[in-house]
């Protein structure tokens, strides 16, 4: 059996409330739903929370590079320390994010696992 059959027989044996469902799950949501998403979902206090540490680091990493090239920085210990300083809050921004990026892949996958849920139950049905 062709997999285009497959599907059709797949979308014959759904009722009208499951295919609406299905398209409703079907969406793939761009990139700023995704972001959108995870600002609502369950754990959304601690994307708020990581997106503020976030902008404190970048800020913190900002500053320290302003000092790093600063005329005023005059020994190479104080240069050296700006500069670990910059490269440690660029690191933990970019920890952050990672950590964000695998948030919105996770519910991506959740999503996945939903619409195959509901496939299986229509079938277990028919």
């Amino acid at each position: 059996m062709k997999e285009e059959e497959l599907d059709q027989l797949l979308k014959d044996s759904f009722s009208e409330e499951d295919r609406t469902l299905l398209k409703k799950l079907s969406h793939d949501p761009s990139i700023f739903e995704m972001i959108g998403d995870s600002f609502r979902g369950r754990n959304r206090w601690l994307t708020v929370y990581a997106t503020i540490w976030i902008f404190a680091f970048l800020g913190g990493a900002v500053w320290c590079g302003i000092q790093f090239a600063s005329p005023d920085t005059d020994t190479t210990k104080e240069i050296v320390g700006w500069a670990i300083g910059t490269a440690f809050c660029i690191m933990i921004v970019g920890l952050i994010k990672m950590w964000f990026w695998l948030d919105m892949h996770r519910n991506a996958i959740t999503r996945e696992i939903k619409r195959l849920e509901l496939t299986i139950a229509a079938l277990s049905e028919k």
